[in-house]
């Protein structure tokens, strides 16, 4: 479990997983914040692993978030 964005590259650069859960509201201050700093969340993941498209290719990748 990684959390936050360089310990999950980190840690989905190294390893193979059959799922990827990621949270977009990773930090707790984005929940409650008028800004929105998405290099910060889950979100930044998401569009880091597309971005390497041949990391993870096999994983299913969940992306959740909570509606406040």
């Amino acid at each position: 479990m990684a959390d936050n964005v360089e310990q999950a590259r980190e840690f989905l650069g190294a390893n193979s997983y059959d799922a990827i859960f990621l949270d977009h509201d990773l930090h707790p201050e984005h929940y409650n914040s008028e800004s929105r700093d998405d290099t910060r969340t889950g979100y930044a993941i998401a569009l880091w692993l597309a971005a390497n498209p041949e990391l993870q290719s096999a994983s299913t990748i969940l992306v959740h978030t909570s509606k406040r």
